[in-house]
């Protein structure tokens, strides 16, 4: 997975309300207490097409309480960061041009409760919009490096 891109699927997904910041990059730690959530890629990892730098990356987000309704208000947190998020996503290196969650799925291991949500981004390899706050002004910054006050 791009690195750039890993780093920020994380930061956004420690900001889900219920997991106490334990959203984890492919497993979680030993004794990691409920809920949590993890992060992997799946199938394809990366489609690229090299005459647009476009690339496609297929994620997996997967959800673990000790209960139903909890994993379920995890999973619900967590979908209303991740769907439709594309202005979430400030890249410098690429630009997420869609988020789409294609499908989902529940489960039951031993004790644990489990949804898996599996989404596609799409990304246009290119700097997308960068925004620059100081104590004073906002500024906005483009990918030809113009600096315009917000």
């Amino acid at each position: 997975m791009i690195p750039e891109l890993r780093t920020a699927i994380v930061t956004i997904g420690k900001t889900i309300t219920g997991l106490s910041n334990r959203f984890y990059w492919l497993e979680a730690p030993r004794d990691t207490e409920y809920p949590y959530a993890v992060l992997s890629t799946y199938g394809n990892p990366q489609s690229r097409d090299t005459a647009t730098k476009f690339e496609e990356v297929y994620i997996n987000i997967s959800y673990y309480d000790k209960s139903a309704a909890g994993v379920e208000t995890i999973a619900a947190s967590g979908r209303s960061k991740f769907d439709d998020s594309e202005s979430s996503f400030l890249l410098i290196e690429n630009k997420v041009d869609r988020i789409e969650r294609l499908n989902s799925r529940d489960g039951k291991i031993d004790k644990v409760f489990m949804i898996s949500d599996q989404y596609k981004i799409e990304l246009t390899k290119g700097n997308s919009e960068i925004y620059l706050f100081t104590a004073d002004d906002n500024f906005f910054v483009t990918s030809a490096d113009e600096y315009i006050l917000v």
